[in-house]
């Protein structure tokens, strides 16, 4: 971020961190690492693996949006294992639920 910063001209107040798939994931674990260091976070199709949904209360005024296929059978929406089972998944609703908790939505 430094580098980049360095070399284009970032409103660093107002970066959103996006990812889809794997980088999707990545977007879940930078939510659990650096929650302070974007405004919002938009993740297309991946989950955090089982066992690493992380919900800092850092997130409390964080943007979230998430956009996911019922029908993925590689990132399952509900959470589990891929069509494989190589790799399980945290559910969409647990992170949504995890993350209206941490901002006391309903």
């Amino acid at each position: 971020m430094d580098h980049i910063n360095d070399k284009l001209c970032i409103d660093e107040d107002n970066m959103i961190m996006s990812g889809a798939s794997n980088g999707g994931m990545f977007t879940y674990h930078m939510m659990s690492q650096r929650p302070n260091k974007f405004k919002g976070f938009f993740d297309m199709y991946g989950q955090p693996q089982l066992g690493y949904l992380n919900t800092p209360l850092a997130l409390k005024n964080t943007n979230f949006l998430s956009l996911h296929g019922r029908q993925d059978v590689t990132i399952p929406y509900k959470g589990g294992y891929d069509d494989l089972d190589q790799f399980g998944y945290e559910s969409v609703d647990s992170m949504v639920e995890e993350l209206a908790t941490v901002q006391e939505c309903d």
